[in-house]
């Protein structure tokens, strides 16, 4: 208490740019845009719903004037929830090749924000934006080429009625091939998978205990995730602590050198990865990781304050064996 007590005053202020009247894009519809000369550059933007494997906006043909070029003086940037920066997502329309982005498993009830900036000329500039979206919400796309969804240990009367139900494409769906067609009407309908509900018990005031059907065992295949949505109640859940554990039964392994991987996110499944290693990341979100194997058997994860919404767990195996 040895020293002169000291006022401080603080005067904190927030300021807020808001992008008003930002036209929105319709997926499968190509529209004719204008750039005049005295703009640098134009925003638009573009809603991704539920049950989304991909995104694609295109940017084609490109005029100056009357004059069609093959050299656009264009640069698309694409960005979740808020407009792009100079670090987003970005594909230079220089180039003859297709000018185009590609976004693989988007967030999910969100708008994508499109931006196009002039890169040379100080010219009036005409071309057309068009976007598409992959979707796997349909029941008729739920069902994978692989085999029916009893391998899944799902039970049949559940396949197809319920929403949360509904598929993702298989992990050899080539969304992000930088040479895919999505005029291919093949590629149009990528092969998913069903994701499975957990039920909600309330076991007293404070406790919650989310469980699967002919549960808890399940069986994860070897050539595609095992997914499950967890859906935590706003107010209810808000203010806990989620707690997960995955055991791997030793017995079924039959002496194989297995690992099982587990992704748990928020909002979109995240899907990622190929036989030789899974990642629990992209470029715009990142999940948190479990592993099992047949040294360590048990992994527990938990979350203090998780966020309420949907929560998806993706599992996958990988196997030394040839077979799988």
């Amino acid at each position: 208490g040895l020293h002169d007590e000291c006022q401080y005053l603080f005067q904190p202020q927030l300021i807020v740019q808001r992008a008003v009247a930002v036209p929105a894009l319709y997926p499968e519809y190509t529209t004719e845009q204008l750039l005049p000369a005295h703009n640098r550059s134009a925003l638009y933007k573009v809603f991704v719903p539920q049950y989304t494997s991909g995104l694609r906006v295109r940017l084609l043909g490109c005029r100056i004037g009357q004059r069609s070029v093959e050299s656009c003086p264009l640069l698309i940037r694409l960005r979740a929830k808020a407009p792009p920066l100079h670090n987003s997502s970005s594909q230079d329309c220089s180039a003859p090749a297709v000018c185009q982005l590609l976004v693989a498993m988007p967030l999910w009830q969100h708008w994508y924000y499109v931006l196009v900036e002039r890169t040379s000329i100080s010219a009036a500039i005409y071309f057309q934006l068009n976007t598409q979206l992959q979707d796997c919400s349909r029941p008729g796309l739920s069902r994978s080429s692989s085999g029916p969804s009893s391998s899944l240990n799902m039970p049949q009367s559940f396949g197809g009625g319920l929403s949360s139900l509904e598929g993702l494409p298989a992990p050899g769906f080539p969304l992000s091939a930088a040479n895919m067609s999505w005029v291919d009407p093949t590629i149009l309908q990528p092969s998913c998978w069903p994701i499975r509900p957990t039920l909600r018990n309330e076991l007293d005031t404070f406790s919650v205990h989310f469980y699967i059907f002919f549960g808890p065992n399940v069986v994860v295949p070897p050539d595609r995730s095992a997914l499950f949505s967890i859906n935590l109640l706003p107010v209810l859940d808000s203010g806990g602590v989620l707690n997960l554990e995955i055991r791997l039964n030793t017995s079924s392994a039959q002496g194989e050198n297995l690992t099982v991987f587990g992704c748990l996110n928020h909002g979109v499944p995240l899907i990622s990865g190929d036989n030789l290693s899974i990642s629990c990341q992209t470029d715009s979100h990142s999940g948190f990781p479990l592993s099992v194997n047949i040294t360590h058997g048990i992994s527990r994860l938990r979350i203090p304050y998780p966020q309420t919404g949907t929560w998806y767990l993706n599992l996958r195996s990988l196997c030394s064996s040839e077979h799988g």
